[in-house]
């Protein structure tokens, strides 16, 4: 019996109840997704579109299936997520609260058996609240158990981009003249450049006002992670050329008159200018005078301000008469005796001497300089017997004549007298000192002295010990609040042994320190904004070492930041005589630059002077010390 069997349009013809089958070729491309006939693909068999078709319940099917089924192999593809990273790779912003890779279209396909996208599956979770890279991998399988298997690697962008500035911060134009902007450039990790994406606000500076004007500049990259950066310029009226000279004033008289053998000594100069003020310490003076020999000599004093003028005066000195003859060397005569012999442990007094000169008459024993033999200071120590000493003594007279040194011998002798006494530990600064929490401590210097031995500081150990007897680092306690002491220990040749002690107390400063500085948001990272003159009368303190504010009524400030950067006001107004306080020759400030301070001396408030960060508005200015310890907060 023969069987025919037709699929769309194609045909098998089976025999017999073997089904022995015979294949049949028609020039008919044919589909067979989703029947149970298995297709070539027609150009890999012939080339001509042709498609073979089987029976599968024939053995012939059944011994030929796996050759007849590994034909092809699916596609998976990606698109709608390109980026600077390649067709694979999908950028996902941090804490995307729908978790959607809304630009991913996955598919899949095979060239036998068509679309497989329905049979996609995939592996691999993503977290967008933690900033990685994720890898999802995607699989399909056709009919004939083909898999292929492709990786999505999905970023979480939690980084912003990179803004550059071009050209110069803080920017200064002249008053009148065109403002161009320098623009700036923008580079992301994932999206690369991305410069166009820049908003610049605003676009342009009014120049025909002199101030201080912001330009912002915003970048946000594909994740939508944003940073931003601040020009200020400063627009500024020309300073005026000076051309004026500063002003030569002598002191003393002009032509000076000298005799022949006496003492010219340098009057001197003052200078001032129009622009720099006081500019005496620029005066420059050449020239000399020989008292020896008559005649006329020029002193020349020649002076520069800051912009390069130049003055200059001459004084006269006449010098007349006749010479005078050399002065003699004035003579030292030490009193007995010498050599001189003392007893081992007494103390030494120097016998003394006289001094004659031709001219000055007696000098005093007193201006004569005592020294070893090196010519450096010596001191008699009598602790050790048989050890002698070789003082050399030497003066000059009122015309700086030198005598003839002259010497003396000092022996020590005796039997050494057993030292018991303790030297004596001195402690500079206080013996109780406070440091606050974290701060750097600085052990003030202390200085040990012994009646045998002399200056033995030397030879001082310092120990450190917590409240429980622990020894710490003199560099690092301050991290830990506490009550602390130093125990400085020294001994003698003697072996006579000395103490001291200094207590220190370490402040916690929780909720202050950084965090007043975090909370006022200094140091700025941009100098200070200009400010028009304006009153603070509220002031209140806060952390640990403020002054007293009691006697402070209000505080004046005024600042404009443009070239040169000038301080209009900086002043207190107090309750008590002085009533008003002009602090502005007082201060040393940094208003103009990043981390904008001052440095506070001489105020006369006490505990008020020292180095502060300020951040000031018309609203509120805050100095708060540079070490995080108090703030001083000024309002309306």
């Amino acid at each position: 019996m023969s069987q025919k069997i037709l699929h769309i349009g194609a045909m098998l013809l089976c025999v017999g109840a073997l089904s022995l089958c015979t294949k049949v070729d028609y020039n008919n491309p044919v589909d067979s997704k989703g029947t149970a006939w298995i297709s070539d693909s027609a150009a890999a068999v012939n080339g001509n579109g042709v498609a073979a078709y089987y029976d599968p319940s024939s053995t012939w099917y059944r011994n030929h299936k796996s050759e007849i089924l590994k034909q092809s192999t699916p596609v998976i593809t990606f698109s709608g997520a390109v980026t600077s990273k390649g067709s694979d790779t999908v950028i996902v912003a941090q804490n995307d609260p729908n978790r959607v890779l809304s630009s991913l279209k996955v598919t899949a396909s095979d060239p036998t058996y068509g679309d497989l996208t329905d049979s996609l599956t995939f592996v691999g979770d993503f977290y967008t609240s933690v900033c990685s890279t994720y890898v999802r991998t995607y699989t399909v399988t056709n009919p004939a158990g083909d898999s292929v298997h492709k990786p999505l690697y999905i970023v979480v962008d939690c980084s912003s981009p990179v803004l550059t500035l071009n050209g110069n911060n803080p920017m200064t134009v002249a008053l009148g003249t065109s403002y161009a902007e320098p623009g700036a450039t923008a580079t992301d990790a994932l999206d690369g450049t991305i410069t166009s994406k820049i908003i610049t606000t605003p676009k342009t500076i009014n120049t025909s006002l002199v101030g201080s004007d912001t330009v912002t500049y915003t970048v946000t990259d594909r994740a939508g992670n944003k940073s931003t950066a601040q020009r200020v310029v400063n627009v500024f009226k020309a300073a005026v050329v000076d051309t004026t000279p500063p002003v030569i004033t002598l002191v003393g008289a002009t032509p000076m008159n000298l005799s022949v053998g006496g003492v010219y000594s340098e009057p001197g100069a003052t200078a001032t200018d129009n622009h720099d003020g006081n500019v005496t310490g620029n005066i420059k003076i050449t020239g000399s005078v020989n008292t020896a020999s008559a005649g006329t000599y020029l002193i020349l004093y020649s002076v520069s301000d800051s912009a390069g003028n130049t003055a200059s005066k001459t004084r006269i000195v006449n010098v007349t008469g006749n010479v005078v003859p050399p002065d003699s060397l004035p003579v030292i005569t030490l009193s007995p005796p010498n050599p001189d012999t003392i007893l081992v442990g007494s103390t030494y007094q120097d016998p003394g001497g006289t001094v004659a000169d031709k001219k000055d008459g007696n000098i005093p024993f007193s201006s004569v300089t005592i020294t070893g033999v090196t010519g450096k200071p010596v001191t008699v120590v009598t602790t050790l017997p048989g050890v002698t000493y070789t003082l050399v003594y030497n003066v000059k007279d009122k015309a700086g004549n030198a005598a003839n040194p002259v010497t003396r011998t000092v022996v020590i002798v005796g039997v050494a007298i057993p030292d018991t006494t303790k030297p004596i530990i001195t402690l500079g600064g206080h013996s109780a000192d406070t440091v606050l929490m974290g701060a750097t401590f600085t052990d003030t210097s202390a200085t040990a002295i012994d009646d045998i031995d002399g200056n033995i500081t030397a030879k001082i150990k310092a120990i450190l010990t917590n409240s429980s007897g622990t020894v710490e680092a003199l560099t690092t306690f301050t991290s830990t609040a506490g009550s602390y002491k130093i125990t400085y220990t020294v001994s003698d040749a003697a072996g006579n042994t000395a103490t001291a002690i200094r207590s220190i107390l370490v402040q916690d400063t929780t909720g202050l320190g950084a965090n007043l500085k975090a909370k006022y948001g200094v140091p700025l990272a941009t100098a200070l904004p200009s400010l028009q003159s304006t009153t603070y009368k509220t002031i209140t303190a806060e952390g640990i070492g403020a002054p007293s504010i009691a006697t402070i009524r209000d505080f004046n400030f005024a600042w404009r930041n443009v070239s040169p950067p000038t301080v209009d006001n900086f002043a207190l107004d107090l309750t008590v005589n002085p009533y008003y306080l002009d602090l502005k020759s007082k201060i040393t400030q940094t208003f103009s630059q990043a981390s904008p301070g001052f440095i506070l001396t001489g105020s006369g408030v006490a505990g008020l002077d020292g180095s502060y960060y300020i951040a000031a508005s018309t609203t509120q200015c805050v100095w708060v010390k540079t070490d995080g310890s108090f703030a001083i907060i000024f309002k309306p």
